[in-house]
């Protein structure tokens, strides 16, 4: 199981970093060709990138050839409630060491993030007859909150600001609001608290939340009734000196942003794009995006340089009570689904179908991973699924037991790559 977690781990990093470095190389070039707003849309591909590399991957179910099978004696009818006993060979202590550094750091950016929401909050006032809050001179405006956002204006907010700059921010905070900047803000941070590790994960997090204050005052300035271009840039030049509220769980979105100054107030002008192109950049992201959810799975399925797929023999016994019943053996596909079939022998008055699903995948070096499923009845219905792990050539079993306790079914698997079947008799 940790090898598992850590393998997936480790392929979600190179989807992260393949799609932030995608992003970055496009982002520019998409802004000047598109408008701010567009170029915002490209860090959709992120999340939807690294949410479709884990869907999975459709395996069809096929009965693999069985050898050596015969007819398999009955034993009691076993119980889905008591647990299987399982034997599972443990997994390297460096696996352990990595998932806990991991996991630590997890845990210490989440804290510092809800610390710091904390903080904020208690910064804060109501006021009074307004939706609105009140928090301490000299910070920017900002819009806080995620499900119910609310404006936080600084008390000395109408002595910064004339009338028409004051107007100017609160129409920049509402944009926010109705574009729901501070969800996607969330989301960002999600992604940073999990790969707190990658520097990729913080620089990316200053340039959405950068790209998403061009993409707002783009937004503002090319509305209706919108604010004149020298009184919006006068209001960021009087900003700059403003602390601005973190962003945190509750996701602040600021009207002083990170963003370079000259820079953002140069891109005033991306509001004057014509329609057409605003609307060419939006498919473009929407192309993207849906590109992005259908090449998930094909990264998930054919990883870069991935070694191409090996067969696996497997090798069972089958034991009831400490007493060998049947040792068949199954030839497939590496990571192939596969079924045991077989009827037990009504001569012994418990006449049962019996079925064992099976699905080996290697998960390291030399490690191989059984995900199994036992059936019986008729129409069959799963008993147990147990995952056992074990080296290749080395054994891994799990136990049933009947209602009473007297009885015990006991299945060894022992798997090896292999390019042939296993033709020699059974021993």
């Amino acid at each position: 199981m940790a090898e598992a977690w850590l393998q997936t781990i480790g392929s979600q990093v190179q989807v992260f970093t393949l799609a932030v470095v995608l992003v970055a190389l496009i982002r520019l070039p998409v802004r000047y060709a598109f408008g701010a707003q567009a170029a915002y849309l490209m860090w959709s591909v992120v999340p939807v990138l690294c949410a479709a590399a884990l869907m999975p991957v459709p395996q069809a179910l096929s009965v693999a050839k069985t050898l050596n099978l015969g007819v398999v004696q009955a034993w009691p009818v076993l119980l889905v409630g008591p647990q299987p006993a399982m034997a599972v060979v443990g997994a390297p202590w460096w696996v352990a060491v990595l998932l806990s550094f991991w996991l630590t750091g997890v845990l210490a950016v989440l804290a510092a993030l809800t610390m710091g929401h904390a903080r904020l909050l208690r910064g804060l006032t109501r006021e009074p007859g307004l939706d609105a809050w009140r928090m301490p001179a000299g910070l920017s405006p900002a819009l806080i909150g995620v499900w119910r956002p609310r404006l936080a204006l600084p008390a000395d907010f109408a002595a910064r600001f004339t009338v028409a700059e004051r107007s100017a921010i609160l129409r920049h905070e509402a944009a926010h609001k109705t574009r729901h900047d501070n969800r996607w803000n969330l989301l960002a941070h999600v992604l940073l608290v999990l790969f707190w590790f990658h520097p990729l994960a913080w620089w990316a997090l200053r340039r959405h939340r950068a790209d998403q204050e061009l993409a707002c005052d783009a937004a503002v300035l090319g509305g209706d009734n919108a604010p004149a271009a020298p009184v919006y840039a006068q209001a960021l030049l009087k900003a700059q000196h403003l602390g601005a509220a973190m962003a945190t769980w509750g996701s602040a979105s600021n009207w002083r942003s990170t963003h370079p100054l000259l820079e953002r107030i140069a891109m005033l002008k991306s509001h004057r794009l014509s329609p057409l192109r605003r609307r060419a950049g939006l498919v473009l992201a929407a192309t993207l995006a849906l590109g992005a959810l259908g090449a998930g799975p094909a990264l998930q399925a054919s990883p870069p340089d991935a070694p191409k797929p090996q067969n696996v023999m497997v090798y069972l016994t089958l034991e009831q009570d400490g007493k060998p019943l049947s040792k068949p053996r199954l030839f497939g596909g590496l990571g192939q689904a596969m079924a045991l079939r077989w009827q037990t022998d009504a001569t012994a008055g418990w006449p049962e179908r019996w079925e064992l699903r099976l699905n080996t995948t290697q998960v390291g070096e030399g490690r191989l991973q059984f995900d199994t499923r036992l059936s019986r009845g008729d129409p069959l219905q799963a008993m147990v699924q147990p995952r056992l792990i074990a080296t290749a050539g080395e054994p891994a079993r799990f136990e049933v037991r009947s209602e009473d306790g007297r009885h015990t079914l006991s299945i060894t698997l022992m798997a090896r790559l292999a390019d042939q079947p296993d033709m020699r008799r059974a021993p």
